[in-house]
């Protein structure tokens, strides 16, 4: 999904065509020389990638100079590192695609990890803390505890947790989970919580990114066998690829996250919308 916007103009129009060979067209319209644009791109899928480049190309024919791109979510982003000789460095492709487009900034939401942020030019990185506010805000809810799913969570959870005790007026434990894993294929063998009972108090998982779920699935259990309550989940980016009922059948209670990612099952509550 895209949107194009340019100071004192909201008439314009993009169409996009896939032609029967696979090969993407668009045409935009409504946009006249002179003011910078802003592209405000939800990028789903290789489709959508084309689709920028060359809705970014279109612009700039038209005689834009100054564009600036929102892309909240980084496609590539977990594919940071060569795992084995042979892999690509998909990241640091879809990184140099998008550097030469030449934007004037990038505007990115929480992003998975600092290369990322590291390869991508002109890029401002939105923080997942400022979430905290939104969900405070939209909820009016006071979790007891924050839980990090794993180490390199840790970071990220302990500052949503000091953002959302000044929200509530309520100092909110982080509490950190790890996962163990296989040494030899790097398998997430066993979920460990480091901590001994919540005696029924709500818990919030935080995270960037929620794909297929497991990883969260395997932490609410392990957080009702140490007498947990009601248990929800914030990701900045919920991918959801297996619907939600694995998740609500197994443990988690609610379920919020942004719009960077098209959310057609009305469960999971929406907290800030960069899509209108």
């Amino acid at each position: 999904m895209f949107t194009v916007y340019q100071k004192n103009n909201s008439s314009n129009a993009i169409k996009f065509h896939t032609f029967s060979g696979g090969e993407e067209h668009v045409n935009v319209s409504g946009i006249y020389p002179g003011d910078p644009v802003t592209i405000t791109a939800r990028i789903d899928s290789s489709t959508e990638f084309m689709r920028l480049l060359l809705l970014t190309d279109a612009i700039k024919r038209i005689g834009i100079k100054e564009i600036t791109l929102q892309m909240p979510y980084i496609p590539y982003a977990r594919q940071d590192r060569v795992c084995a000789n042979g892999d690509a460095f998909s990241l640091k492709v879809f990184a140099n695609l998008i550097n030469q487009q030449g934007y004037k900034k990038v505007f990115v939401t929480d992003a998975h990890s600092s290369v990322s942020t590291a390869l991508i030019d002109n890029v401002v990185e939105t923080p997942q803390t400022i979430f905290a506010d939104f969900l405070y805000e939209k909820t009016k809810k006071e979790f007891d505890y924050i839980i990090a799913p794993d180490a390199g969570s840790s970071k990220k959870a302990a500052n949503f947790a000091k953002i959302y005790s000044a929200k509530v007026c309520n100092q909110i434990d982080v509490i950190q989970a790890l996962k163990v894993r296989d040494t030899t294929n790097g398998n997430i063998t066993e979920t460990k919580i480091l901590y001994d009972d919540f005696d029924g108090r709500s818990c919030l998982i935080v995270d960037d990114i929620a794909d297929g779920g497991a990883t969260f699935i395997e932490l609410a259990k392990k957080l009702k066998e140490k007498n947990a309550g009601k248990i929800g989940l914030f990701v900045t980016h919920g991918i959801f690829s297996r619907g939600l009922d694995p998740l609500f059948l197994n443990g988690i209670d609610e379920i919020y996250t942004t719009d960077t990612f098209e959310q057609k099952d009305g469960r999971a509550e929406i907290i800030f919308k960069y899509f209108k």
